[in-house]
């Protein structure tokens, strides 16, 4: 009977034994998450809505199931994803749904979509199902994928890494509520920061004088990206599929059962190139071109925003509308990228045409240096980086101002330079009479004009000094200023004892000078000569054209 009874003992040892082995096989290792960034993208250094690569954790093992808090944070910048409502753009998916991977798993917001919500540097997600793969997963088990996605974030924060490296923005995440579970490798690369843009442009110079229309010279503004994929077209809610890379400024737009769900990820517009026109000469007019060159071979950016009177076709098949009237200083142009390509780095350049009508005293202001600086768009002062106001979270992609001024225009003054070859004030009794005339007025329809000259003096005047520099006391104007046509002095007047030649120059085209040289009185001897005229002198680093005038001689020296 002892015996028995030990054989029933041993017996009961062995199957507790075995239904624990057993147990202990079905539970199996505790539900756990590896994290990896699924190729972290280039983020302009100037963006301020840098769309970040996805995080994805790949959980395993077993579980009782439960809800959780997924949290997203970034150390060293903020999350700017859009607000919508009380959430955002940002969202978590669970097993890819909408994928090739998951066909049979639509998106369906609160179920396997959930938005997140921002403050500041952090995503949380709220109220995420854990369900360990096998129980409802349609992937393959023992796999459940969580994606996090449409993270955006201010890559203006971000300092350049060492050696002159991209610099980097890394997340942090966390998994913790009623359920935690451990994640290998949370934190994660999510973006790499370099400069996006590069802005060149010429310039030019006229003269004051001239008449500036489509057939003058322009000026080109090049705009290069940083790298192969900053210029982006905007993107639509047919971007569905979990892990794809679209290069485009929207983000994802999960596929459910009846097509996109809009979640706020599309843009408001593709990358837009912009040009600041600032201190423009008052009279002159800018135009720009409406598309960029070359558009025909497949690259295209197109003007927007701008001031839709007057088009200007005179100067391209693409045409030309103005964005500085001739009575402004200052205007904006804005293209936006509507086909680019994520392969190759791609060069847009826009021609800058001007229109001046001078008319006397209305010409362009001479000296005004009127300059253009390039930046990315929208910016400063199109909204204000100080106040993140809902309407400025609407605006994506958004940026900083980055542009630098450079040189566009400056009209040089138009002159004509007068030689009075041989000058007597009052000397051995004789005396020079000096007239000059404007003609710009004429049967050629030249434009009016109207200034000043001053006659500078080469030689002694009876004290044994060089005479200072005269200015006429009134404009010289043609017939059609209110000016009057005619100056006139005596040498003896301006510089008495003065023997020598003079120089003068006039600040409007088309001058004569006349001198008459006689005994004082002019009662035995006189004779009269035209003024020579000299070619323009260099102004303003550049040489400016040589006027002829018939009936005078022209001095090339």
């Amino acid at each position: 009977m002892a015996a028995f009874r030990r054989v029933v003992t041993a017996v009961a040892v062995l199957v507790l034994l075995t239904g624990m082995a057993s147990a202990a096989v079905s539970v199996g290792p505790a539900f756990s998450c590896d994290a990896s960034s699924a190729v972290p993208p280039l983020m302009r250094a100037e963006g301020l809505t840098e769309l970040g690569g996805d995080i994805v954790l790949n959980c395993t093992g077993a579980g009782v199931g439960g809800r959780a808090n997924f949290n997203v944070f970034v150390g060293n910048t903020v999350f700017t994803s859009r607000i919508v409502g009380d959430v955002s753009e940002a969202l978590l998916m669970i097993d890819e749904p909408g994928s090739p991977l998951s066909v049979d798993n639509p998106a369906e917001l609160g179920v396997n979509v959930f938005q997140g919500v921002v403050d500041g540097n952090t995503v949380t997600f709220n109220d995420i199902p854990i369900v360990p793969p096998g129980t409802s997963s349609t992937l393959p088990a023992p796999t459940r994928i969580y994606r996090i996605t449409n993270l955006r974030v201010n890559a203006t924060t971000i300092g350049a890494g060492p050696g002159g490296t991209p610099g980097q923005v890394q997340a942090y995440i966390s998994i913790s509520g009623s359920t935690s579970v451990p994640i290998n490798n949370p934190t994660q690369v999510i973006g790499f920061v370099k400069q996006g843009l590069t802005f060149d442009s010429d310039s030019v110079e006229f003269r004051q004088c001239d008449t500036i229309d489509s057939s003058s010279d322009h000026v080109t503004l090049t705009y290069t990206e940083g790298f192969a994929s900053s210029f982006k077209a905007q993107g639509s809610l047919e971007q569905g599929e979990p892990g794809h890379i679209y290069f485009t400024e929207s983000g994802i737009s999960p596929i459910g059962t009846d097509g996109p769900i809009d979640v706020g990820a599309v843009a408001d517009w593709g990358t837009r190139l912009r040009a600041t026109f600032d201190n423009i000469p008052l009279g002159t007019a800018v135009y720009v071109s409406r598309v960029n060159n070359g558009a025909e071979e497949g690259y295209l950016a197109e003007l927007n925003l701008a001031d839709e009177t007057e088009p200007f076709d005179g100067a391209g098949s693409s045409g030309y509308t103005r964005i500085v009237k001739n009575t402004a200083t200052s205007g904006v142009a804005n293209w936006e990228i509507l086909e680019a390509t994520s392969t190759i780095t791609e060069e847009f350049s826009f021609d800058v045409y001007f229109v001046t009508s001078p008319n006397g005293q209305e010409s362009p202001a001479a000296g005004v240096q009127g300059t253009v600086a390039g930046s990315f768009a929208p910016a400063p002062p199109a909204f204000d980086l100080g106040d993140y106001s809902e309407a400025t979270e609407d605006l994506v992609p958004r940026f900083i101002d980055t542009g630098e001024p450079n040189n566009l225009i400056i009209f040089n003054i138009c002159q004509t330079n007068l030689l009075f070859p041989y000058v007597l004030g009052g000397v051995a009794g004789f005396d020079t009479g000096l007239s000059i005339t404007n003609t710009s007025a004429d049967p050629w329809d030249t434009s009016p004009q109207s200034g000043t000259c001053d006659l500078h003096f080469f030689g002694k005047d009876g004290t044994g000094a060089t005479p200072d520099v005269y200015t006429t006391p009134t404009s010289i104007g043609s017939a059609d200023t209110d000016s009057g046509v005619l100056w006139a002095d005596t040498a003896m007047n301006l510089a008495p004892g003065f023997t020598g030649y003079i120089i003068a120059i006039c600040n409007f085209q088309y001058a004569h000078g006349f001198a008459f040289v006689s005994d004082i009185g002019a009662h035995n001897i006189a004779m009269g000569y035209l003024a020579l005229i000299l070619p323009d002198v260099e102004r303003f680093g550049r040489p400016a054209r040589t006027v002829v005038f018939v009936g005078a001689e022209n001095l090339n020296q």
